[in-house]
């Protein structure tokens, strides 16, 4: 590669025996530890794990940092990804990030599916990177009437947009969306990388699972809602409806049927409530579908193979 075609926005000085780094503007202590929350897509996974997690453990041991990823199946709410979360020095961590952005570039979706109406957004996605930060985080990488973000923009080359901000609910989290080539996207990182280190809040949202989160949780679409949108039409298996039932013998579920499908009906009120649902509105979902359930009908022909007849 030409050496003048690569971006290399930081520079490293030394002051009082500590080495900072220049990152267009920001200045990082690069021996302070710093955090960084990725999105993997569910087909890219396996290869950022490797055989008996074999990729991760070396990942680890030759960057000396830590590496979590969400279980299988344990996917950020309204999305097919798990979540990875980063932890040590500036540099290594920014070196498995490029790695982990291009095992997703190997692994393009061949069956992507529309989000909010828009298909061209998964098509792109190994294109991408996504970043989740804290609150405190996207303001500084969007800057002053957000003139941060457009600098990046301009330096990398690639399309960068922080999710909406809600209005009514404060989200303790939003989703950086970073999308170009490969080159301009590690460019675009680095930048953001380094607010990530500059912030001292940025490591206040370590959550990997978001199977048990309550309320609304970040949107990672760079447009439209700000909440996350769990498709509760057709992702009924989610919400443990039809898992509740399973697993017992016909008496089990002869004697306790109300039970299991108050369970089911927890699970369903922590994911309304990611998607963003009033409690007001998931108190009426929640008590339909016990309607529905004492009087049979979820088990007519709704795909949800339950079904349940009044003790």
């Amino acid at each position: 590669m030409d050496s003048d075609s690569r971006k290399r926005p930081l520079d490293e000085d030394s002051n009082g025996g500590a080495t900072k780094r220049s990152n267009q503007g920001s200045e990082i202590l690069i021996d302070d530890n710093v955090q960084l929350k990725m999105l993997v897509p569910a087909i890219a996974a396996g290869a950022i794990i490797g055989k008996g997690g074999e990729t991760i453990a070396k990942l680890q041991k030759d960057n000396n940092v830590k590496i979590k990823m969400s279980k299988n199946n344990d996917f950020y709410p309204g999305t097919n990804e798990r979540i990875c979360l980063i932890t040590g020095k500036y540099a290594p961590v920014n070196e498995v990030q490029q790695f982990i952005s291009e095992k997703i570039h190997e692994k393009p979706d061949s069956n992507p599916r529309a989000m909010d109406g828009d298909i061209k957004i998964n098509l792109e996605r190994h294109k991408q990177v996504k970043i989740l930060v804290p609150n405190s985080t996207a303001g500084m990488i969007i800057g002053k009437e957000g003139s941060f973000i457009r600098k990046i923009q301009d330096v990398s080359g690639s399309f960068v947009q922080v999710s909406q901000k809600s209005k009514d609910l404060s989200l303790n989290e939003r989703c950086i969306t970073v999308a170009g080539n490969k080159e301009n996207n590690n460019t675009a990182v680095e930048m953001i990388l380094a607010k990530i280190a500059e912030d001292p809040q940025s490591g206040s949202c370590p959550t990997l699972s978001y199977a048990q989160v309550m309320g609304p949780v970040a949107s990672t679409n760079p447009t439209g809602s700000p909440y996350a949108n769990n498709n509760i039409g057709t992702g009924m298996n989610n919400l443990n409806l039809n898992s509740s039932m399973r697993g017992g013998n016909n008496q089990q579920m002869m004697r306790g049927p109300q039970n299991n499908v108050g369970m089911a009906l927890d699970n369903m009120q922590a994911t309304l409530r990611n998607s963003g649902y009033t409690d007001q509105a998931t108190d009426e979902i929640c008590q339909a579908m016990m309607t529905l359930a004492n009087y049979n009908i979820l088990g007519m022909g709704l795909g949800m193979g339950i079904s349940m007849k009044p003790i």
